[in-house]
């Protein structure tokens, strides 16, 4: 018997936080082949899990290395969803955006999610990556014409270099 959308949204979502990689692409093909919305399995199966694991990480139940092991299972079933994403079918050019890790830090998996997200719902986005200096945001900025640019850290003392 075929599993339903919640069964295979939950399995995605545990999956994620139970940091198993072959759970998660078992649910997604089973997600896909299913024939559910590759938009839904992304949001309410795989962000829902590193909501969650970001939940037990504030609790400290989670460190650092386990968020590492959730976002890499995540990755995984974004690589099997993504290309099942409804295609833009309105002619319109995508608004665009840069996005990147500021200079001193290598954190990226919130910018990551980010990037995903905006991604999902139509922009199109420039990732410059992680430890990005401040000029390249702005010449990267200018040569793309972009609309906005989202500047991701974890790390407070990356601040210096950003405030003037």
């Amino acid at each position: 018997m075929a599993a339903s959308k919640e069964e295979l949204l939950k399995r995605l979502s545990d999956g994620v936080v139970d940091m198993e990689e072959d759970d998660v692409i078992a649910a997604c093909q089973e997600y896909v082949e299913a024939g559910y919305p590759a938009f839904d399995g992304i949001m309410e199966g795989l962000v829902d899990g590193m909501n969650r694991a970001s939940q037990l990480y504030e609790e400290e139940e989670y460190y650092v290395t386990d968020v590492l092991l959730c976002s890499d299972a995540m990755y995984e079933g974004l690589n099997i969803l993504r290309p099942h994403l409804p295609a833009d079918e309105t002619g319109k050019e995508k608004i665009k955006g840069v996005i990147g890790v500021v200079e001193g830090d290598t954190h990226d998996i919130g910018k990551n999610l980010v990037k995903i997200m905006l991604e999902t719902a139509g922009f199109e986005m420039v990732d410059l990556g992680r430890d990005v200096p401040l000029q390249s945001f702005v010449d990267n900025t200018r040569e793309a014409n972009a609309s906005f640019v989202c500047l991701a850290t974890l790390m407070t003392t990356t601040m210096g270099g950003w405030v003037q």
